[in-house]
């Protein structure tokens, strides 16, 4: 029975942990895709 519960536990944790670091990596890349798109942008406004 404790065992039972202890697993369900440990099952939850992993997946919050999981949840977070998956959220985490969506916003770095979504904030890296604006810098490199504002590059981008500026690179192309600069050409002659």
């Amino acid at each position: 029975m404790y065992v039972h519960v202890w697993n369900f536990v440990h099952v939850c944790a992993i997946m919050i942990l999981v949840l977070i670091s998956t959220a985490f990596i969506h916003m770095i890349l979504r904030k890296q895709r604006q810098v490199y798109l504002a590059v981008l942008g500026a690179d192309i406004e600069s050409w002659p």
